[in-house]
């Protein structure tokens, strides 16, 4: 199993309606990062292809350029390199908007939340969630890992409910916690 870390950039609405010039006056920017579409949207994907940056969709679909060359998209496989099943907690999903009361979210994969969840939300996640921003709904989960920044809602990960104290809390599957 190797380890990689990755880069996302993600845009406001405003620096999208300027990519193809954002792209000319900044392209160093974006070397060696995957930038976030929320969206399938096949005009910037046929661009960034063209520039040969990378992205993610919140879907899971994700274009890598290769080193030395053209690029060519990649897909997520189903299956490991001893052709065994990957269960779905190993793919990700990214939600890259604000998940307001009474929204729920429920997949067996695993989750990166952007944006902040309001109380009253509920997130149901079958495998490891990451939420970059307040979290203050309810998240019920059983992956590997959890990481919450700024807890405040309900918790409860692996069968056991964790004390939300507004500080970030990393959850790690050996059910050790720790407070950053």
């Amino acid at each position: 199993m190797r380890e990689r870390l990755i880069k996302v950039v993600s845009l406001n609405p405003r620096e999208w309606e300027h990519l193809p010039q954002l792209l000319k006056s900044k392209k160093e920017l974006f070397k060696g990062k995957f930038l976030l579409l929320p969206a399938p949207d096949p005009a910037r994907q046929q661009l960034l292809e063209r520039e040969g940056i990378g992205y993610i969709i919140g879907n899971g679909e994700c274009f890598k350029p290769q080193r030395q060359g053209g690029a060519q998209p990649t897909e997520r496989s189903e299956r490991g390199e001893r052709g065994e099943k990957i269960p779905d907690w190993c793919h990700w999903e990214v939600v890259d908007r604000i998940v307001r009361s009474g929204q729920e979210i429920i997949t067996d994969k695993s989750l990166i939340l952007t944006q902040r969840v309001n109380g009253g939300a509920r997130i149901v996640v079958g495998g490891s969630v990451i939420a970059l921003e307040e979290f203050e709904g309810e998240l019920i989960g059983n992956g590997p890992f959890l990481i919450v920044c700024k807890p405040k809602g309900s918790i409860i990960f692996g069968g056991e409910e964790i004390e939300p104290n507004g500080r970030t809390i990393v959850v790690l599957e050996n059910g050790k916690r720790i407070l950053l």
